[in-house]
């Protein structure tokens, strides 16, 4: 079962706090509403399950006036698609997803992480010196990795770069441990 953790925003201002994801046995979507900005059982507002398409938890969502990033739902249909489970993801509204625990290849998602040798301007791009960049692909490994180690240039966005311009530092399958050395260590909350 994947988990996906995020702050909500309620209609009135209130702080509260949303828990979905895939059940992989059931197949299906499940949400769970907490009051406050934390899961606590004692606090829970609503909880449900057997939603078969995201259409419907996202209904469920806006009966209960609860907006949540768009990430989340992006990372529902992933799960869904992959059928993942065992995968804990921490959404927030100013933040890129963060995979707190994933079992290897969970997500059917590769990430690489580069990181910029000098600064790079560019209409799509820009990067400071020593700035990291995360590219994801899904399904196969990203055509960009390949052209990489071979040393040709490779397209990000509409940017081309070669090895002139990026360091490859991590490549992978979606986990805690790509996200740990992309993004710093962070303790993994209480799943409710």
């Amino acid at each position: 079962m994947s988990q996906h953790l995020s702050i909500a925003r309620t209609s009135r201002g209130k702080p509260a706090y949303v828990v979905g994801g895939w059940d992989r046995p059931l197949s299906e979507f499940f949400i769970r509403a907490f009051h406050g900005s934390e899961p606590n059982v004692n606090k829970m507002r609503h909880m449900s399950s057997g939603y078969s398409d995201l259409d419907a938890l996202q209904a469920a969502l806006h009966y209960l006036q609860l907006t949540v990033p768009s990430s989340f739902f992006r990372e529902l249909a992933t799960d869904a698609r992959y059928n993942a489970g065992n995968r804990i993801v921490r959404h927030d509204f100013s933040l890129v997803p963060r995979v707190l625990y994933a079992e290897p290849d969970s997500s059917g998602r590769i990430h690489a992480l580069f990181r910029a040798r000098h600064a790079i301007t560019h209409s799509t791009l820009t990067l400071q010196r020593h700035e990291r960049l995360v590219v994801v692909q899904e399904g196969a490994k990203p055509l960009c990795l390949e052209e990489f180690r071979r040393g040709r240039p490779f397209g990000l966005g509409g940017l081309i770069a070669t090895h002139e311009d990026f360091d490859l530092l991590l490549s992978g399958s979606c986990d805690e441990r790509f996200c740990a050395e992309a993004f710093g260590h962070q303790e993994q909350p209480a799943a409710a």
